[in-house]
């Protein structure tokens, strides 16, 4: 029992340490793409209404319909709970000790919502770029102290 906890405790260290180098290098990359005169926010954001959209799209040739206007209110609204139920998918990942999953439920959420963004035709890059804007405004914690 204590061997088999202590292999998954080094499965989830191991996980976790890959991550952090897959994050090292990405946090280079940026760091170098800086250097040669790149702004920030475009370099981030730049090709995500474009996946979006691509998103939708396959999801449609699939079969699947997604809303495509916001008077489709109900179908917003279940396609919404399909992005909490890849969520809680995740969270499930992470109560279990299953990190190896969790990586593969953040995209599921990620992709529910770029079908989302991508049918409705939402930018997402101007309204991150505001929503990062209005953020960087607010108090510390929101004025909370916890």
């Amino acid at each position: 029992m204590i061997r088999e906890t202590l292999e998954e405790i080094a499965s989830r260290l191991d996980v976790r340490k890959q991550m952090m180098r897959m994050y090292e290098r990405d946090c280079q990359d940026k760091v170098e793409k800086l250097q040669q005169g790149a702004q920030p926010d475009s370099m981030l954001l730049k090709g995500l209404n474009e996946w979006c959209h691509r998103v939708a799209h396959r999801v449609k040739l699939r079969g699947f319909e997604t809303p495509t206007s916001y008077h489709q209110r109900e179908a917003i609204l279940a396609k919404l709970m399909l992005v909490i139920t890849e969520l809680a998918e995740a969270a499930e990942d992470i109560r279990n000790g299953r990190d190896e999953h969790f990586p593969e439920e953040i995209a599921d959420t990620i992709i529910r919502l770029g079908d989302l963004v991508g049918a409705l035709g939402i930018d997402i890059e101007q309204a991150l770029l505001v929503k990062e804007d209005v953020n960087a405004g607010r108090p510390k914690k929101h004025g909370k102290l916890l």
